[in-house]
């Protein structure tokens, strides 16, 4: 039994199991959430170590996590409200449209995460340019 044979075996599972985890965290997601990406603490065992003489290895790979969900509308109305203050009083704010970027500094057993957006917005003036 190689090291490259126990590393292989333990990759296929944990690619395996990340993804059936993320599959069920999926299923159980309410109405109007969003999920980010999971965040697992993972535990590999096996009953022998690279060098054995070994015809099978038992291999265990476990997974805990904690899914972080989120409110897409909540996400939307907070972008809507910051860039409305951003704005200049003679203009108000359409539409938007927002892509996640990425999610960093989380925190699921807090219930947090930094949520990078990126946003479009369409703007009107309330008070066009009127010639006298």
């Amino acid at each position: 039994m190689t090291q490259s044979d126990l590393t292989d075996a333990t990759a296929t599972l944990k690619t395996a199991l990340d993804q059936q985890t993320h599959d069920q965290a999926q299923r159980a997601l309410p109405a109007g959430r969003q999920l980010a990406p999971l965040q697992c603490t993972t535990r590999t065992t096996a009953n022998h170590q690279a060098g054995d003489q070994a015809s099978e290895v038992e291999i265990t790979v476990s997974a805990h996590c904690l899914p972080l969900v989120y409110a897409l509308a909540s996400v939307q109305q907070q972008s809507m409200t910051v860039l409305s203050s951003l704005l200049p009083h003679a203009y108000r704010v359409v539409r938007i449209s927002l892509i996640l970027g990425d999610v960093t500094a989380m925190d699921a057993r807090q219930g947090t995460a930094t949520l990078t957006v990126f946003l479009t917005a369409s703007v009107q003036s309330i008070h066009p340019y009127r010639r006298r």
